[in-house]
């Protein structure tokens, strides 16, 4: 046994898929990666005009990524009617990988039951200090959906904008109106998708 003050608790990484969800993608829940996640199909094609690839999709690592790149590059010339590589052998390795990464993600599952039932005090949202007692009361108000939660009780508010608490949050808010966790809904995505300097955002007069 080791004395501490506090623990905390980081789960797997996550796709980022806010400027996916900016661009117009559909998204649906993803059962073992316990995430939501654009829809595309094995290029990386989320709908016209919009190809994904490596994290902005899935997050199966870096070997992946560069697959993908090169899958949606390919897809792009396709789609204008230009010469493009064969991609018969990006497609089966990058196949194997995600077949591999389901499998970790099925041997080490998010443990949802654990923070379902968090103690009121545990912080859900470090970035607004949100804690799950906090969440729960929210949820009174808000019902189960995610993004009046977000409205009432600030969860996901801060500078990730959800990134680290948004699954965490829904899984408090289900367990607390009686839903399954991909019924409670995602967070909207909101730009800028990383925070910026005020000064980026103003336009120099003199442009």
């Amino acid at each position: 046994m080791t004395s501490c003050d506090a623990v905390g608790m980081g789960w797997h990484l996550r796709a980022e898929t806010h400027l996916a969800d900016l661009a117009g993608a559909q998204f649906y829940w993803d059962k073992d990666f316990a995430q939501w996640l654009p829809e595309i199909d094995g290029f990386g094609r989320a709908r016209a005009n919009l190809y994904l690839a490596g994290d902005g999709a899935r997050l199966l690592g870096a070997d992946a990524a560069e697959i993908a790149g090169r899958l949606a590059a390919t897809a792009c010339l396709r789609d204008m009617h230009l010469a493009a590589p064969d991609p018969t052998a990006d497609l089966r390795r990058i196949d194997r990988m995600e077949r591999f990464a389901r499998a970790m993600q099925r041997a080490f599952p998010w443990p949802a039951n654990m923070v379902r039932q968090a103690d009121d005090a545990t912080v859900l949202c470090r970035c607004e200090g949100v804690t799950a007692g906090d969440l729960r009361q929210a949820a009174d108000w808000s019902g189960p959906e995610a993004n009046r939660a977000k409205s009432l009780g600030r969860v996901g508010m801060g500078r990730c904008q959800g990134r680290y608490c948004q699954l965490a949050g829904a899984e408090v808010i289900a367990a607390k109106t009686g839903m399954r966790t991909e019924d409670v809904g995602r967070l909207r995505s909101q730009a800028p998708v990383r925070p910026v300097p005020i000064s980026a955002l103003i336009q120099d007069s003199s442009d």
